[in-house]
């Protein structure tokens, strides 16, 4: 299972699809084992499939951690706005419940919500450091992204080794300081 993630991560979509369907298919009733399959469809791009296997896994396992905020995300890229607005107030855990409303409070021009949901965010602390950089990434805030993305680095959060694949970040790709972040983490070659 974990394998899909590190051939995402170092570029190779194809095998990552092909090992997280694997894992799947060898283990079909693992909440864990199909959440997987829908970050890596997420990580491709493939919204769609990668909301039924959300569904899917919280079918199985109602509180998998970050799971309703996963399929909040995957609803939001297919433009079904309210449904993500939904799943996300089901997300039991603080952290990801506030990094989607923030960041979805945003994108649907309601800066103080946002502001609101984003300061509580990061009232929760330092360990939500990817999550609050994906907020920023989100609002257009690239400093506050990368310095918090830094911050992250520093406190080894594991969420940043799904940073090059993460569709959230995507702002950030166009930025000179991407590649030179990737490198300095050692995600990516010089």
């Amino acid at each position: 299972m974990m394998l899909s993630h590190f051939e995402a991560v170092l570029g190779d979509m194809r095998a990552a699809l092909s090992l997280s369907e694997r894992a799947r298919s060898l283990d079909p009733i693992s909440a864990a084992t199909i959440m997987n399959r829908g970050r890596v469809l997420s990580w491709a791009r493939l919204h769609a499939e990668a909301e039924y296997h959300y569904r899917r896994a919280l079918e199985l396992s109602p509180d998998i951690a970050s799971g309703w905020t996963q399929l909040a995300w995957a609803l939001h890229y297919q433009g079904k706005t309210a449904e993500a607005a939904a799943a996300t107030r089901n997300e039991m855990r603080n952290g990801y419940r506030l990094y989607c409303e923030s960041a979805f409070q945003h994108l649907q021009g309601d800066k103080k919500a946002s502001d609101r949901s984003l300061q509580e965010l990061i009232a929760l602390g330092e360990n939500w450091g990817c999550q609050i950089a994906t907020v920023h990434a989100v609002r257009g805030e690239h400093d506050d992204a990368f310095r918090w993305l830094e911050r992250s680095f520093e406190l080894h959060d594991a969420g940043l080794s799904v940073a090059p694949v993460t569709p959230q970040l995507d702002p950030l790709h166009a930025d000179p300081r991407w590649m030179a972040f990737l490198r300095s983490i050692g995600l990516r070659r010089a």
